[in-house]
């Protein structure tokens, strides 16, 4: 009798996936979702419902002295190992805080017209800051454009905070602009 030898097993040879329903629920941190995994990296959420604190290090991107609520309701998200490559649903961001009340806002993603990106629109949901824009994540980073005004007068860090981005314009606007690589 002779046993045959298996040949070493490497991603390419490797088939198949997982599928999971995802639940995490800790003081600090509540995530639900559908999961599926795939040997060759891919992975797709369905049905996500994420509430964690911008400063916990499951973020990681979070600026330095900065406070909030992220909250994801995501319908479908899918990528490829630490690439997104479609996302659609709302991620909100409440009560943001650093030296100044900024408020909270909100951001619709949707599956972009090129692979690999992904479209968002960005309004805030009250707060001292009026914002609208436009976000844009594709393979190698992100962009953001948009633009802000002070409802009423600012708080004097808020005024501060402004100054940074430019004059305004005679409305009042002051365009932003913010990009990034993963």
């Amino acid at each position: 009798l002779e046993l045959a030898t298996i040949p070493p097993l490497s991603p390419e040879t490797l088939r198949g996936s997982a599928k999971l329903s995802l639940r995490v629920d800790d003081p600090e941190v509540q995530v639900t979702a559908a999961a599926q995994l795939r040997f060759s990296g891919a992975w797709q959420l369905q049905s996500v419902h994420a509430e964690l604190p911008l400063e916990h290090p499951l973020i990681g991107m979070a600026p330095r002295d900065y406070r909030g609520t992220i909250i994801a309701d995501l319908a479908d998200t899918a990528g490829q190992g630490r690439t997104l490559q479609r996302a659609a649903g709302t991620v909100q961001l409440l009560k943001l805080r650093s030296s100044a009340d900024l408020g909270s806002y909100a951001v619709s993603l949707r599956p972009g017209a090129e692979p690999g990106e992904v479209l968002g629109e960005l309004r805030d949901t009250g707060g001292p800051l009026e914002v609208v824009g436009t976000l844009r994540i594709h393979p190698s980073g992100y962009d953001l454009q948009g633009q802000t005004r002070a409802r009423g007068e600012p708080a004097t860090e808020l005024a501060q905070a402004l100054s940074m981005l430019g004059p305004a314009d005679a409305d009042g606007q002051r365009q932003f602009s913010l990009e990034g690589t993963f």
